[in-house]
This record gives C-alpha cells, sequence and structure tokens, in this order.
C-alpha cells in the first residue's frame, strides 16, 4: 500500500505568500504605474521641474514611449474634487481651490490589463510655467 506523501504546512502557506509578493514586485519594475503616487510625481519632477516652460513640458511628453499626451491644453486650473485632480476654470470656481491657469493632462501607456490607468495632470502659472504636478490613478480591477 502506497502512503499519502505529506506536504509541509508551512511551506505552502509561505509559497502562497511569497508568490504574490513576487508578481507584485515584478509588476512594480515592469510597470512605473505600480508605484506609488508620490513616487511618480516625484519622478516627473525630476523630468520636468517647477518653473519648466509649457512647450518644454510638452517635448518631454512627446519625447517618451511610456506616456501618452493627446494634445489637451485647457484654460483652467487644477483643483481636487472628492480627492482627485479636477480641471476647474480659476474663475468659476468659489466652492475648491484652484492650482494654476492652464493644465496639460498626460496618460501612461499600460501594456498589461491588470495595472492601473496613471494620468499626470500638470498645471501652469499665467506664464505658461510649471507650478505643479499631480497624479491619478484608477485601478481597473476595482469596482
Amino acid at each position: 500500500m502506497k502512503r499519502a506523501k505529506k506536504y509541509n504546512i508551512t511551506a505552502i502557506i509561505a509559497l502562497g505568500i511569497l508568490i504574490p509578493i513576487l508578481i507584485m514586485i515584478t509588476l512594480w519594475l515592469i510597470s512605473p504605474s505600480m508605484q506609488p503616487t508620490w513616487l511618480i510625481r516625484q519622478n516627473m519632477l525630476n523630468v520636468t521641474p517647477k518653473g519648466t516652460g509649457i512647450e518644454e513640458v510638452i517635448k518631454v511628453v512627446e519625447s517618451n514611449e511610456k506616456w501618452r499626451w493627446n494634445g489637451y491644453i485647457s484654460n483652467g486650473g487644477l483643483a481636487i474634487i472628492g480627492g482627485r485632480p479636477n480641471v476647474r476654470d480659476s474663475s468659476a470656481s468659489t466652492t475648491h481651490k484652484v492650482i494654476g491657469e492652464k493644465t496639460i493632462m498626460v496618460s501612461q501607456t499600460r501594456n498589461m490589463s491588470l495595472v492601473p490607468y496613471v494620468d499626470i495632470y500638470y498645471a501652469f502659472d499665467e506664464n505658461d510655467k510649471l507650478i505643479e504636478i499631480m497624479v491619478d490613478k484608477e485601478y481597473p480591477f476595482m469596482f
């Protein structure tokens, strides 16, 4: 009679924890969109620091394959509404603080369907100089 193999329950639990962690690390390395929003923002500020002109920001975005810019420049600044950045006309908003006069929104190109959508909002002052960057993420697998 054959005996059934006994599996070490600790090893099974460890693998159950280790495999998802390794998957998340791999996704984080493959897709910058898996990084925390503060880190994405900091990386973007390193590439386009505050004070950068709007034309230079457009050149940087257009030259980067990981980002998609659809030529959208809004004549409104940024406001945080419901915890997320939104473009708003500063003269029309009385309930939200609006940052800047113009906004460019770019989206990160996604290479996998399980990674979040990431939008970067660049806010510019009346002289077309960058004054703020905000990052917004939306997870496609959460309802």
